[in-house]
């Protein structure tokens, strides 16, 4: 490179910094110039804010490193980028800035990206959304302390969102409690918000709590926090500690999804769409429902599918659930199965459909399982289902899922020449990972001795299981093992037990087991002395004897 090529280069550097402006202004003036740009609404001027603050840090000024940090920690004209931030923070908390401290300590609850395993490109130019978040809580603790030791209020924030922690070892609610209170004395309204969060969460069965996460929640609302007023409209929707008043919760609701707020824009839209709280307006409803599932709410997607199959409006319907299950919803994914089959010829299997069921499965939605089982039951299966859905299953039985077992094992017993221990065996795999429905086919494989060994107490307890998920059918057959069989002892007043709620949920045949139990019915039909007898190992409240209970008891109260 020749001398003259690097003297006219020199001169044209030496133009640019001239004509920049900021080659001959100290850091102070430098600083004081981006703190005028940072108070502008206009992006342009938060982009100049951050170059003075970053000439004013290259000339020693730790204030302007601060501010350079918050640029890089919340995106403020510059690319949002954390290690940056870390950077910037720390060399003004170094510094004695008691602010960065506490913002040090927010920034790794919040989480460090780590690029270890992200592609090279990733790795090479630091993108974040490939990195894996590091959330470093020991940290965070200790700068939130050094904080607090600097006088810093935000310090007691970190504190208290540390110590209301889910699975930390740190985890102490009354602590939470104790610096939450304090900073919000000190004039936070992040402690405010804080401190309403955990009373809601923590300390909802205390009326007085409840009373003080208003008053905390509305003193959040000063600085128009739109997760403020989402949890004070969910207060005064419910009524929990405080009057209800929808016509209040609808206008907090209102102000949270506005905000932002997904899960506000969800109970707004129900409000409109139902009239609660003011009048109905079914076109601000559904608008606000259609911009909940269009951010990925779930509950949104399937409550505007459900709305447009009421409609009969198959189009929309299957639109939504679409959506749904590409948000990953399990529940929205199994109806787009079922939009999908009744739109089917009939008596033809569409492996579309099976297809959504299989995803929903993966989820590990239940009915998902059962409806997969019924599908492989049929006579005539195509050769692409077997291919396609079963080889699947299969090989999702083999990496253990309890819900492939299901299907599998109900597979088997439809078949005349299914291996019966298999399933027996699948079963009570998938009963021991908490699957409901294996619970109750477990029990009846076990009754029956299928594939196995008949034992009537083993499956009482699998019936048991079912039954206290809320298995209808698991409940009549307890009431039966309790009457009839002798495997496990006659129990006359367990059998009603069990009939009355299976009768509740709606199961005929145990209304009129239960109709046939002695001392269900009339008493003097039996008498007194007769009931006892048939009930001798039942145990009363209080120590009340058998006979002392059917006497004074009314029999509408029975249990």
């Amino acid at each position: 490179m020749s001398s003259e090529f690097q003297t006219g280069m020199s001169v044209v550097f030496s133009l640019r910094n001239l004509f920049d402006g900021h080659m001959y202004l100290s850091g102070s003036l430098l600083y004081e110039k981006g703190k005028r740009y940072l108070v502008s609404d206009q992006i342009a001027d938060w982009t100049k804010a951050a170059k003075c603050f970053l000439g004013a840090a290259n000339r020693g000024r730790s204030e302007a490193q601060y501010q350079l940090g918050l640029c890089y920690f919340e995106g403020k004209g510059v690319p949002r980028n954390r290690v940056q931030a870390l950077y910037r923070l720390t060399a003004a908390a170094d510094a004695g800035i008691a602010e960065a401290m506490a913002k040090l300590s927010f920034l790794y609850l919040e989480g460090l990206p780590d690029f270890d395993d992200a592609p090279h490109v990733a790795r090479l130019i630091k993108d974040e959304r490939h990195g894996r978040n590091n959330v470093d809580t020991d940290k965070a603790l200790y700068w939130a302390n050094k904080a607090i030791e600097g006088g810093a209020t935000e310090g007691h924030v970190c504190l208290g969102y540390i110590y209301s922690l889910e699975g930390s070892v740190y985890k102490d609610i009354g602590l939470a409690i104790e610096h939450y209170r304090v900073a919000m004395v000190a004039g936070s309204r992040k402690a405010g918000l804080g401190l309403g969060q955990t009373l809601l969460r923590f300390r909802s069965a205390d009326l007085p709590a409840l009373k003080e996460a208003e008053k905390a929640l509305l003193f959040a609302m000063e600085e128009k926090s739109p997760v403020a007023a989402y949890l004070l409209g969910g207060l005064y929707e419910v009524g929990s500690g405080v009057e209800k008043d929808l016509s209040r919760s609808r206008e907090l609701y209102r102000l949270a999804a506005e905000g932002g707020v997904i899960k506000a824009m969800v109970r707004l839209s129900t409000l409109l769409l139902d009239g609660h709280g003011g009048p109905q307006n079914q076109t601000d409803g559904e608008t606000w429902l259609r911009r909940a599932a269009l951010k990925g709410d779930w509950a949104a997607c399937r409550l505007l599918g459900e709305m447009y199959a009421s409609r009969h409006h198959a189009y929309e319907m299957r639109r939504w659930y679409e959506i749904g299950a590409g948000h990953g919803d399990p529940v929205s994914t199994f109806r787009l199965g079922g939009s999908i089959e009744r739109l089917q010829e009939s008596g033809r299997m569409s492996i579309d459909a099976a297809e959504c069921y299989l995803r929903a499965l993966q989820h590990g939605y239940e009915p998902a399982a059962r409806k997969l089982a019924a599908l492989a039951a049929g006579r005539s299966n195509p050769v692409e289902f077997e291919n396609r859905i079963m080889a699947q299953v299969n090989a999702l039985s083999v990496q253990g899922n309890p819900l492939a077992h299901l299907v599998l094992a109900s597979c088997i017993r439809s078949s005349k020449n299914g291996d019966m221990v298999v399933a027996r065996e699948l079963l009570i795999k998938a009963s021991q990972a908490g699957i409901v429905a294996a619970h109750f086919a477990a029990g009846q494989m076990i009754m029956k001795g299928l594939g196995g060994k008949a034992d009537a107490e083993r499956a009482r307890e699998f019936f048991y299981k079912a039954a206290e998920a809320g298995h209808i059918s698991a409940m009549y057959a307890l009431g039966l093992l309790y009457q009839k069989r002798g495997g496990i002892g006659s129990n006359m007043a367990q059998a009603a037990l069990w009939y009355r709620r299976a009768a509740s949920g709606g199961h005929k045949r145990a209304q009129r087991m239960l109709e046939t139990l002695p001392f269900t019915g009339t008493l003097p039909r039996y008498g007194l002395q007769k009931a006892v007898q048939m009930m001798p190992d039942q145990k009363f409240p209080g120590g009340v004897s058998p006979f002392r209970y059917l006497r004074s008891t009314p029999e509408s109260t029975r249990i």
